[in-house]
């Protein structure tokens, strides 16, 4: 890449990316990977082969991008030498959230510590309107509603160095949401429209459907899936206990 075409930007600049799980973290982590190489700037991420998420602390002087953090604390982020830090943070329905945890936690994804294999048998063994309301308040399953309430101090202080952006409009119109990603990077316009054109391209299959959905680790990509497997009572439950969040992110419609 010539680097002539980047942007002179702040010296120092820490890029902080989070979603939680099932809100397209894995391909945030490859997108976000590739523009860190773009730019020449050092990635880490817990999901590196081996993890570098270590090696991430709070006396760095140089910029960096760390991608996927599986949370919305971004007060616990701290860099006493860095310009400016800038957080990203990819929000999902949670209803949708937390269907798409039921068949991956329960079926899906691949055992890997031994105590996984609990969770799964209780996954299992429990109707998916079951599992999801009390997935939203259980830390046995990760307690969506604490995990998610973050974002509204969030979402209501309007910082400037605070990005958030929709999964819902990641996969329905992709066009309109790179650009965003991209400029945070800060290249120089000319680079920025290339790189555009070069990503684009490279994922303009990135969001079809699956062909087979339970055992698709891609399960369901459209959103609004909740409509389709929950009972109309459930999602009434769900609408009250995450009334704020889905008012604050506009997904009432």
């Amino acid at each position: 890449m010539n680097q002539d075409l980047v942007k002179v930007q702040s010296k120092n600049q820490g890029i902080i990316v989070h979603a939680l799980h099932k809100s397209a973290s894995m391909f945030l982590y490859r997108l976000f990977q590739d523009l860190s190489k773009e730019k020449g700037i050092s990635f880490y991420s817990a999901n590196n082969k081996p993890s570098d998420r270590e090696e991430v602390s709070a006396d760095m002087d140089d910029s960096f991008c760390l991608c996927p953090e599986r949370n919305f604390n971004i007060n616990e982020y701290e860099f006493n030498r860095l310009n400016k830090t800038i957080h990203i943070l990819q929000v999902r329905d949670p209803r949708d959230i937390l269907v798409s945890q039921y068949f991956s936690f329960g079926w899906i994804h691949n055992l890997k510590p031994s105590d996984e294999k609990t969770e799964r048998e209780l996954i299992q063994s429990m109707s998916i309107d079951e599992y999801v309301l009390q997935a939203t308040t259980d830390s046995t399953f990760h307690n969506l509603l604490e995990r998610y309430t973050p974002i509204l101090e969030i979402a209501r202080s309007k910082n400037p160095d605070t990005i958030i952006v929709k999964y819902e409009d990641m996969v329905t119109n992709f066009n309109r949401w790179l650009p965003s990603i991209i400029d945070v990077f800060n290249f120089n316009p000319i680079q920025s429209k290339i790189l555009l054109t070069k990503y684009l391209f490279k994922h303009r299959n990135s969001f079809n459907p699956p062909k087979t959905e339970k055992q698709a680790h891609k399960r369901k990509i459209t959103p609004g899936d909740h409509k389709n497997k929950l009972k109309p009572e459930t999602i009434e439950k769900l609408n009250e206990m995450f009334a704020e969040i889905l008012q604050e992110c506009n997904y009432l419609s």
